[in-house]
Protein backbone atom coordinates (compact mmCIF):
# COMPACT_ATOMS: atom_id res chain seq x y z
CA UNK A 1 0.00 0.00 0.00
CA UNK A 2 1.26 3.54 -0.51
CA UNK A 3 0.05 7.33 -1.04
CA UNK A 4 1.45 10.02 -2.82
CA UNK A 5 0.22 13.81 -3.53
CA UNK A 6 0.13 15.32 -6.98
CA UNK A 7 2.73 18.19 -7.28
CA UNK A 8 1.77 22.01 -7.80
CA UNK A 9 -1.58 20.99 -7.53
CA UNK A 10 -1.73 24.38 -5.07
CA UNK A 11 0.26 26.22 -7.32
CA UNK A 12 -1.29 29.39 -8.13
CA UNK A 13 -1.42 30.52 -12.21
CA UNK A 14 -2.20 33.76 -13.81
CA UNK A 15 -5.38 33.84 -15.24
CA UNK A 16 -6.60 35.70 -18.59
CA UNK A 17 -7.67 39.27 -17.96
CA UNK A 18 -10.70 38.42 -20.40
CA UNK A 19 -11.25 35.66 -17.73
CA UNK A 20 -11.12 38.15 -14.43
CA UNK A 21 -14.60 39.75 -14.75
CA UNK A 22 -15.03 36.03 -13.65
CA UNK A 23 -13.51 36.08 -10.77
CA UNK A 24 -14.99 39.92 -9.10
CA UNK A 25 -16.35 40.18 -5.24
CA UNK A 26 -17.84 43.18 -4.35
CA UNK A 27 -16.42 44.26 -1.23
CA UNK A 28 -17.92 47.33 -0.54
CA UNK A 29 -20.09 50.04 -1.99
CA UNK A 30 -17.04 51.53 -4.26
CA UNK A 31 -14.58 48.48 -3.40
CA UNK A 32 -14.17 45.39 -5.60
CA UNK A 33 -11.92 42.55 -5.09
CA UNK A 34 -10.61 40.47 -8.47
CA UNK A 35 -8.96 37.11 -8.53
CA UNK A 36 -6.12 37.35 -11.28
CA UNK A 37 -4.70 34.11 -9.80
CA UNK A 38 -6.53 30.81 -10.44
CA UNK A 39 -5.75 27.82 -7.76
CA UNK A 40 -6.33 23.88 -7.02
CA UNK A 41 -8.44 25.41 -3.94
CA UNK A 42 -11.24 26.66 -6.11
CA UNK A 43 -13.69 23.84 -6.88
CA UNK A 44 -13.66 24.51 -10.44
CA UNK A 45 -10.02 23.39 -10.65
CA UNK A 46 -10.86 20.01 -9.02
CA UNK A 47 -13.58 19.44 -11.05
CA UNK A 48 -10.94 19.37 -14.21
CA UNK A 49 -8.28 17.96 -11.74
CA UNK A 50 -10.22 15.10 -11.24
CA UNK A 51 -10.71 14.34 -14.93
CA UNK A 52 -7.37 14.27 -15.13
CA UNK A 53 -6.23 12.37 -12.73
CA UNK A 54 -8.75 10.05 -14.03
CA UNK A 55 -7.34 9.63 -16.90
CA UNK A 56 -3.55 9.10 -15.59
CA UNK A 57 -5.10 6.67 -13.23
CA UNK A 58 -6.97 4.56 -15.97
CA UNK A 59 -3.41 4.65 -18.34
CA UNK A 60 -1.72 2.58 -15.23
CA UNK A 61 -4.66 0.48 -15.12
CA UNK A 62 -3.12 -0.28 -18.37
CA UNK A 63 0.44 -0.64 -18.09
CA UNK A 64 -0.71 -3.04 -14.76
CA UNK A 65 -2.35 -5.43 -17.15
CA UNK A 66 0.92 -6.02 -18.52
CA UNK A 67 1.63 -7.40 -15.38
CA UNK A 68 0.03 -10.30 -15.94
CA UNK A 69 1.91 -12.05 -18.61
CA UNK A 70 4.73 -11.13 -16.48
CA UNK A 71 3.27 -12.82 -13.32
CA UNK A 72 1.57 -15.44 -15.31
CA UNK A 73 -1.81 -15.20 -13.14
CA UNK A 74 -4.27 -11.85 -13.09
CA UNK A 75 -2.95 -9.08 -11.17
CA UNK A 76 -5.21 -7.16 -8.65
CA UNK A 77 -4.73 -3.21 -8.23
CA UNK A 78 -6.75 -0.66 -7.05
CA UNK A 79 -6.17 3.24 -7.28
CA UNK A 80 -8.16 6.05 -4.90
CA UNK A 81 -8.00 9.60 -5.34
CA UNK A 82 -8.88 12.49 -3.16
CA UNK A 83 -8.86 16.17 -4.26
CA UNK A 84 -4.78 15.81 -5.24
CA UNK A 85 -4.58 12.57 -3.12
CA UNK A 86 -3.99 8.91 -4.60
CA UNK A 87 -4.09 5.93 -2.55
CA UNK A 88 -2.97 2.53 -3.71
CA UNK A 89 -3.08 -1.09 -2.75
CA UNK A 90 -2.37 -4.30 -4.60
CA UNK A 91 -0.75 -7.85 -4.04
CA UNK A 92 1.84 -7.35 -2.12
CA UNK A 93 2.70 -10.58 -3.24
CA UNK A 94 3.56 -9.11 -6.58
CA UNK A 95 6.45 -6.60 -4.32
CA UNK A 96 6.90 -3.09 -5.36
CA UNK A 97 6.90 -3.48 -9.67
CA UNK A 98 2.89 -1.95 -9.76
CA UNK A 99 3.71 1.00 -7.62
CA UNK A 100 6.71 2.20 -8.67
CA UNK A 101 5.78 1.34 -12.43
CA UNK A 102 2.99 3.88 -11.58
CA UNK A 103 5.22 6.11 -10.55
CA UNK A 104 7.31 6.28 -13.25
CA UNK A 105 4.56 6.84 -15.47
CA UNK A 106 3.31 9.66 -13.30
CA UNK A 107 7.07 11.51 -13.62
CA UNK A 108 7.02 11.23 -17.41
CA UNK A 109 4.29 12.92 -17.28
CA UNK A 110 4.86 16.03 -15.08
CA UNK A 111 6.56 15.47 -12.75
CA UNK A 112 2.81 14.47 -10.78
CA UNK A 113 4.24 13.34 -7.75
CA UNK A 114 5.63 15.47 -4.62
CA UNK A 115 8.29 12.94 -3.53
CA UNK A 116 8.48 14.60 0.45
CA UNK A 117 4.54 13.07 0.58
CA UNK A 118 5.05 10.04 -0.67
CA UNK A 119 4.40 6.67 1.78
CA UNK A 120 4.76 3.08 1.29
CA UNK A 121 4.40 0.18 3.34
CA UNK A 122 2.18 -1.72 5.34
CA UNK A 123 0.94 1.50 7.51
CA UNK A 124 0.20 4.64 6.05
CA UNK A 125 -2.37 8.02 6.68
CA UNK A 126 -3.87 9.57 4.36
CA UNK A 127 -6.55 11.97 3.94
CA UNK A 128 -6.18 11.84 7.98
CA UNK A 129 -7.51 8.34 8.56
CA UNK A 130 -4.57 5.46 9.83
CA UNK A 131 -4.24 2.55 7.09
CA UNK A 132 -2.64 -0.79 8.31
CA UNK A 133 -2.38 -3.75 6.30
CA UNK A 134 0.03 -5.38 8.46
CA UNK A 135 -2.14 -7.70 10.57
CA UNK A 136 -5.26 -7.50 8.58
CA UNK A 137 -7.12 -4.38 7.44
CA UNK A 138 -7.87 -1.97 9.93
CA UNK A 139 -8.58 1.96 9.53
CA UNK A 140 -8.22 4.32 12.50
CA UNK A 141 -7.40 7.64 13.36
CA UNK A 142 -4.04 8.31 14.18
CA UNK A 143 -2.74 8.43 17.62
CA UNK A 144 -1.44 12.15 17.39
CA UNK A 145 -5.03 13.33 16.21
CA UNK A 146 -6.35 11.02 18.81
CA UNK A 147 -4.34 13.18 21.40
CA UNK A 148 -5.01 16.47 19.69
CA UNK A 149 -8.85 15.80 19.82
CA UNK A 150 -8.24 14.61 23.26
CA UNK A 151 -6.74 17.86 24.39
CA UNK A 152 -9.47 20.40 22.54
CA UNK A 153 -12.13 17.95 24.10
CA UNK A 154 -10.22 18.96 27.43
CA UNK A 155 -9.97 22.10 26.82
CA UNK A 156 -14.02 22.83 25.96
CA UNK A 157 -14.74 21.19 29.42
CA UNK A 158 -12.39 23.13 31.20
CA UNK A 159 -14.04 26.71 29.65
CA UNK A 160 -17.84 25.09 30.60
Amino acid sequence: MASDDAAGAHKLERMDKLDWRENVCRLGKDLNFVQVTGSFGFSSAAYWFSRFYAGVSRAIYFLWEGLEELFGEVFFGWMFTFVDDMKTLWDRSKGWLPFLLGLLFKEMLGPLVKWKKLLWGGTIIWIGFLFQIDNGFRIGIPPAKVQKLVRLIDGIEERA
